[in-house]
């Protein structure tokens, strides 16, 4: 049962004549105020009806949610907060309110997304992520070594598509508060990927709700970049063990490929050596029948062949991807750093797998026509 379920329902029942945001005007409530002292409210009898002023109340009152993202304070959750306007969104929980001392909060994530809000804008000044407030202007101003300078608007009436989703923003607070406190060289780290984040969105004004949106994203970023830096990862270094794997690998890949080239620059020779054998002999039996071993003998040997040193092109190309797969848990590194790297090892062993496939099919197809123009031979010579 919400604690002011009575004040909500009478307040959102009664004809409101009043046009401004933080008064309501009813001349209904005359025969309510019983009600409205059980709440402590403070009003007046005018000839209009009562008049309630909202910003004078012992509680925070709004008449919508509108009203309530547009003039919500800091300040204002140390006090009950209640808005009368029926919260559509969640048809189990139509009356909001919000309780500020150890009672049970509001089933709406309207309070809490717009609590974390000021209370994240606090951290970043309060740590110094955000190297100035300019309260003229309501922006928060961020000095980075990398990225430069960056103005963010903090206005509530651009938080709109922030303040009323489940955005999980009390834990993700207290994570980054956690992280920063345990080591302050963290804040650097979470500066840069919130900054470098926040500029990509090129409207200041949405900068803040779409940064804080994905705010466990930027921790995940500023966390990885953190953990590099505490193990004392040197992209050098790691660019140099990825070269030496990589020409490792390349050499392997060349050593099977000069292989195959050489087995492949003998081929027309030995094909034509075949296509003589078979034009020379293709009137005896024996010498045909002995070329038709030869031919079958030959072209078992060369598939075996071929099939091993496509096996291991294919190993390579497994092993190189396992090892780098590696090298990035290892190292922690984003896997888009390697991506050219990967994609041109990749490539060579496709082109030379590509081949290699190519060339048993010939292999085959040869033979196989080879072989039954010999059994022709045989059969027209037997015949």
């Amino acid at each position: 049962m919400l604690k002011y379920a009575d004040l909500i329902h009478l307040l959102r029942g009664c004809s409101d004549q009043s046009t401004s945001d933080l008064a309501v005007l009813s001349p209904q409530l005359r025969d309510e105020k019983c009600v409205l002292d059980s709440f402590n409210l403070i009003y007046e009898e005018q000839a209009e009806g009562i008049s309630i002023d909202l910003t004078k109340q012992p509680m925070k009152i709004f008449k919508s949610k509108a009203s309530a993202v547009k003039y919500l304070k800091e300040s204002d959750f140390l006090s009950d907060i209640i808005v009368l306007e029926e919260d559509v969104s969640n048809p189990e929980c139509k009356d909001i309110e919000y309780i500020a001392a150890n009672e049970p909060r509001s089933c709406t994530w309207l309070f809490e997304n717009v609590e974390y809000s000021f209370k994240f804008k606090k951290l970043f000044l309060d740590k110094g992520i955000a190297s100035y407030n300019d309260e003229s202007l309501n922006r928060l101003i961020f000095l980075s070594s990398k990225h430069g300078r960056l103005h963010v608007i903090y206005s509530n009436e651009w938080m709109s598509d922030f303040h009323d989703s489940d955005n999980d923003v009390r834990r993700q607070y207290q994570e980054l508060n956690n992280k920063i406190n345990l080591n302050r060289d963290y804040e650097d780290f979470f500066k840069e990927s919130l900054v470098e984040y926040a500029k990509a969105v090129p409207e200041e004004n949405i900068r803040l709700a779409r940064s804080l949106k994905n705010i466990r994203h930027i921790v995940e970023s500023a966390s990885r970049n953190f953990e590099l830096y505490k193990h004392n990862f040197s992209f050098s270094e790691f660019k140099k063990e990825l070269n030496e794997d990589k020409e490792k690998y390349l050499k392997d890949y060349q050593s099977n490929l000069s292989d195959f080239l050489s087995k492949v620059a003998s081929m027309p020779i030995q094909f034509g050596v075949y296509i003589y054998l078979m034009i020379r002999f293709s009137e005896d039996l024996l010498p045909i029948m002995a070329t038709t071993i030869i031919i079958l003998f030959w072209s078992l040997f060369k598939v075996v062949t071929v099939n091993r040193i496509l096996e291991n092109v294919e190993d390579f190309k497994l092993k190189f991807q396992i090892d780098l797969d590696l090298l990035l848990e290892k190292s922690g590194i984003d896997e888009s750093e390697v991506k050219k790297d990967r994609d041109q090892v990749s490539r060579k062993f496709d082109k030379s797998i590509t081949l290699i496939k190519s060339y048993r099919v010939f292999v085959a197809v040869f033979s196989i026509c080879a072989l039954f123009i010999c059994a022709q031979f045989i059969v027209e010579i037997i015949g």
